[in-house]
């Protein structure tokens, strides 16, 4: 969540950052200052949309309702989790996403997780 906060704030970004479980459960939410109320919902979506389909949502695009910024987190080859991010433009909110997730494989592997080398998004 910090590494994801800390690049919008860098960028202005006026966004909600949500971090569910593989069930699309919410495990942390922040809506920054500024962010629409709405974007509490849509990354919600974003990240549930993520973990259900094992993609990033920017490969649903095609589908109705949904945009980029819902990234799936998959550790051997099953969904652990997932990021969304809404309130900006789909890239922006896509670049946050990816902010987390870089930063929790860093941590993994300076911790010699086993798990690091199979964690990856789609």
């Amino acid at each position: 969540m910090d590494a994801a906060e800390k690049t919008a704030r860098e960028n202005n970004f006026k966004v909600t950052i949500a971090i569910v479980d593989a069930t699309g459960v919410p495990m942390l939410v922040k809506r920054l200052e500024g962010a629409y109320p709405h974007s509490f919902d849509l990354a919600m979506t974003k990240a549930t949309i993520a973990c259900r389909f094992q993609k990033n949502t920017s490969q649903l695009q095609e589908a109705p309702d949904i945009s980029r910024g819902g990234v799936p987190l998959l550790a051997n080859g099953v969904c652990i989790g997932g990021i969304g991010v809404s309130g900006d433009k789909q890239p922006n909110c896509e670049r946050v996403a990816y902010a987390a997730v870089d930063k929790l494989v860093e941590e993994a592997r300076q911790e010699s997780l086993d798990a690091v080398d199979a964690l990856t998004t789609v």
